[in-house]
């Protein structure tokens, strides 16, 4: 884990974790499965299988929620809501 990536979970108040699986998130909507399997295979070599699942079932979780019933976690708010006020800067 990144110190940047420690400083933006503490930021947006979400579990580091919770970074991982919502950068997953952004290439799962991409489509960009490449990216996904590297990102994972990233993941694992610097946590552990343990934590890839984790972060994999979060991120498929979240993928299906908001495509079958057009939800969101709270982690998943707060992220995108981030990269919204980012983006308008």
């Amino acid at each position: 884990m990144t110190s940047h990536d420690l400083q933006l979970a503490k930021t947006l108040g979400i579990q580091p974790c919770h970074v991982h699986a919502n950068q997953l998130v952004d290439q799962a909507d991409a489509k960009d499965r490449v990216g996904y399997r590297a990102h994972l295979d990233k993941i694992e070599a610097k946590h552990g299988r343990h934590y890839r699942d984790l972060v994999n079932e979060l991120a498929t979780r979240q993928v299906h929620m908001q495509t079958r019933y057009h939800t969101h976690n709270p982690w998943r708010v707060a992220w995108k809501e981030h990269h919204r006020n980012r983006s308008s800067e």
